[in-house]
């Protein structure tokens, strides 16, 4: 079987973010994520692993320890209890694959 989800059909997440879920079974959930220029995710934590990667646009992760720039085609993982935010540097909007690896909890 061939299932098909784009952007536009794909559900909003159940927050105030511009994210679609593209993919969610109970060990895995995939967002498409858009920041708005200047756009901000304040620093938080999640009790499953994250991998990022980023598709268009540049900003910065912020964790506890450290502040890394990001630009199209990196990719970030961040552990289960680490702090960490998002902000959108750029003058354009950033677009990003969020994978959820919710069996890490």
């Amino acid at each position: 079987m061939l299932k098909i989800t784009t952007v536009e059909s794909a559900p909003k997440v159940p927050f105030q973010l511009d994210g679609k879920i593209m993919y969610s079974k109970p060990d895995l959930e995939i967002i498409h994520l858009t920041l708005k220029p200047g756009e901000i995710i304040a620093k938080h934590i999640n009790d499953f692993d994250v991998i990022m990667y980023f598709i268009q646009g540049e900003g910065l992760i912020e964790t506890k320890s450290s502040s890394t720039a990001f630009f199209p085609g990196m990719m970030a993982e961040i552990k289960s209890g680490e702090e960490r935010g998002l902000t959108n540097k750029g003058l354009t909007d950033a677009k990003l694959l969020i994978l959820k690896l919710l069996q890490s909890k």
